[in-house]
């Protein structure tokens, strides 16, 4: 029998926007689909964090400030897990999961 673990449940998720307002509402849009997503896979939101991914930082793609944020908002609400929508480069993944203990997942590229 299959038993699910309970670690990684409790998840924050990151949504990169780009900026302007022609954007706004796919960038809503896709907010709303990847939190639909996160859920019917058995997590709870534990917060949505939006990144401006306009000009991707090299290191860490949504720039160490963000970067910082996400890790205070993992931090204060408990979160076990990372979600990421959008693909990153295995450097950028390195530099996402050093700063936490939560698991740390992106889309697929």
């Amino acid at each position: 029998m299959f038993e699910r673990s309970r670690r990684g449940e409790h998840a924050l998720l990151i949504q990169p926007v780009r900026g302007g307002t022609a954007a706004a509402s796919s960038d809503e849009d896709a907010a709303e689909e990847f939190t639909e997503l996160a859920r019917s896979a058995g997590a709870t939101i534990a917060a949505l964090v939006t990144a401006r991914a306009d000009r991707p930082s090299p290191s860490t793609f949504i720039g160490s400030g963000k970067l910082d944020e996400v890790k205070a908002a993992a931090d204060a609400t408990g979160a076990d897990l990372i979600l990421v929508n959008h693909a990153l480069t295995p450097a950028r993944s390195a530099t996402w999961k050093r700063p936490w203990s939560a698991a740390c997942w992106t889309a697929p590229g």
